[in-house]
């Protein structure tokens, strides 16, 4: 588990950044929105894509089928979908504890940010109006074909390369231009 390490290694980060490599972010927008949000050291953040009132597959047809023997309820408590999520260093500290005392849902996302998190009464922090994806295109595509300068997505989930790679370029111009700040 990864949160092994960063209970060892990281015990001075302010946020933790857990990410697929299918989702564009920026990183620059959301420091900021996070430090105006919680303050420089915040502390019980779990904020990611939420997944809200899942029910528990059942069906033999399913490919996250889960058994009564598994998981008893019908629904899990809510949990972050695993493609992004952003916690704070005492979540994760947290988490790791809890974790090694508890039977293991093979579904890691719902165990460890659903079952543990609603454990340890930690509220989520839900992102789902700032991620662009594949049900807002449109925009993103109007977006990129302005000629003028406008504020970049602060996360898009697309499974296509090259177009996150057009935002990425687009996303450094509006620093450069607008903002006389360079990234890379």
């Amino acid at each position: 588990m990864a949160f092994k390490w960063i209970v060892y290694h990281c015990s001075n980060a302010e946020f933790i950044l857990k990410i697929d490599d299918d989702v564009f972010v920026d990183l620059n927008q959301l420091f900021y929105h996070l430090l105006g949000k919680f303050g420089d050291r915040p502390s019980n953040l779990l904020a990611c894509f939420l997944v809200q009132q899942p029910k528990v597959a059942r069906s033999y047809r399913n490919k996250w089928r889960v058994s009564f023997k598994e998981y008893s309820n019908y629904y899990y408590p809510n949990y972050c979908s695993g493609w992004i999520s952003i916690m704070s260093f005492d979540v994760v500290q947290d988490l790791y504890t809890l974790h090694r005392n508890r039977s293991f849902l093979w579904i890691d996302d719902v165990f460890v940010t659903g079952i543990l998190a609603e454990e340890l009464a930690i509220k989520h922090y839900d992102l789902n109006k700032m991620i662009y994806g594949e049900e807002n295109e449109f925009l993103i595509e109007s977006w990129l074909q302005q000629d003028s300068l406008s504020i970049p997505p602060m996360f898009y989930l697309d499974h296509q390369k090259p177009r996150i790679k057009k935002i990425w370029t687009k996303t450094k111009q509006y620093y450069r231009v607008i903002l006389n700040f360079t990234i890379d």
